[in-house]
């Protein structure tokens, strides 16, 4: 009896809690300025360290890029004294940019962490970019 209890104990431990889902998705601009779109609303996405730490993670959306790879990239040759705790601030700046409304101490939905890094989770009809791409095939096909 024991045994079970420190089984099901140990299965609490591993589970994740549900990644809610957004009333209406933040949409990201990389086409021109940089910025995220909440409904009609623009957020310009400063200082440039901020913009680089988003544009990294959209180029691999929904895909685990790791914290040293981030930290590669960001500061290449001249990291910060503490560059695990320069990039954990600016992924928590930058959560605070992608959702505004979500609540203290409730996990995020948009950028997770995940081992051993982050991910952005951007549906494909967020981003600016896919949108251009997808109007782009469409004016082909109507021109073949």
């Amino acid at each position: 009896m024991a045994a079970k209890a420190a089984l099901q104990e140990s299965d609490r431990v591993n589970v994740r809690p549900p990644i809610p889902v957004l009333a209406e998705p933040v949409r990201v601009r990389v086409l021109g300025d940089v910025a995220l779109l909440h409904g009609e609303r623009v957020v310009p996405v400063v200082p440039r360290m901020l913009r680089s730490l988003l544009g990294l993670l959209v180029v691999h959306a929904n895909r685990v890029v790791s914290a040293d790879r981030l930290i590669d990239d960001l500061w290449q040759d001249d990291p910060p004294s503490a560059p695990a705790a320069s990039l954990q601030a600016y992924i928590s700046n930058l959560r605070r940019l992608l959702e505004p409304e979500r609540p203290a101490r409730t996990p995020p939905s948009v950028l997770l962490t995940r081992d051993p890094g982050y991910s952005l989770r951007l549906d494909s009809t967020c981003l600016d970019l896919t949108e251009f791409e997808v109007l782009v095939q469409c004016g082909r096909d109507l021109l073949a």
